[in-house]
């Protein structure tokens, strides 16, 4: 095991490819700029087996993502490995909760870890859209305070670094955000107080993005996200569940349409 430097970025796409994720080279290099120190890897006859990632945001909370395993390689402890090593790095560096979001083929893992399970979380995907050349995304500056009281947790830093690939201010520090995926156009995350002003931001990010699918994380207990989303044409894709270990926090489901990511939260 060791930690991951931005050289690796290739064979990281590597691993994702294999799993079919939506990450581009430019998401991987993001990560190394927001966490220097917090990728971590696994070597194997000579190749990069597997994979883990952190994301903090202050002291309050840290996000694992990232978790790849090469299917050559699966079955041999690597990833419960790279897990209980990310967990050590938290834990040293004073982070209260952890979260993440599982599959239902890691939810076991998690749980003998100590995580609960907090909300079902669902990909929805629109399919189909008419190929065309990707408008100019703004890119605004958003007061985070809206979003600390939404998230439960300062990701200012995070937020900053993401802008840059398209932001849209919705007023009152309401905003929208999306970005280029491999397979698909990435829509989130987005915090909005109303579901006029969700549509707004779905709005602007269909009608800049030029790739022909769009992918779309959300909460299904938020139900003005999930009737946005029916009314526009998506389809619901895969579940997995968000999940904690540390104190419990109060995010607020109902005004986070869209999430950052599984691997950002």
């Amino acid at each position: 095991m060791r930690p991951l430097v931005p050289s690796d970025v290739n064979s990281m796409m590597r691993l994702k490819e294999a799993a079919a994720w939506n990450q581009t080279v430019a998401d991987l290099q993001r990560n190394f700029v927001m966490e220097p120190e917090g990728h971590f890897g696994i070597d194997c006859d000579g190749v990069l087996a597997s994979t883990s990632s952190i994301f903090t945001y202050g002291q309050d909370l840290a996000w694992i993502g990232m978790v790849l395993t090469d299917p050559a390689f699966r079955a041999r402890g690597f990833a419960r490995k790279l897990f209980a090593h990310c967990l050590d790095v938290l834990d040293a560096r004073g982070i209260r909760c952890s979260k993440l979001d599982a599959s239902s083929m890691g939810e076991p893992l998690y749980r003998t870890f100590g995580f609960e399970g907090e909300h079902p979380i669902e990909r929805w995907v629109l399919s189909g859209l008419a190929p065309r050349a990707p408008a100019v995304l703004h890119t605004a500056s958003i007061d985070p305070g809206l979003d600390k009281i939404v998230f439960a947790a300062d990701r200012k830093l995070f937020l900053d670094r993401l802008a840059p690939n398209g932001c849209i201010d919705l007023g009152n520090c309401q905003y929208a955000m999306g970005r280029h995926g491999s397979h698909a156009a990435y829509f989130g995350p987005m915090v909005a107080l109303d579901p006029a002003t969700a549509r707004r931001g779905l709005d602007w990010f269909l009608g800049s993005s030029g790739q022909t699918s769009v992918y779309w994380d959300l909460f299904p207990s938020n139900a003005a996200a999930l009737d946005l989303a029916k009314a526009y044409g998506f389809q619901p894709s895969r579940q997995l569940l968000r999940m904690r270990r540390g104190p419990k926090d109060a995010p607020d489901i109902q005004a986070m349409y869209a999430i950052a990511g599984f691997e950002y939260g």
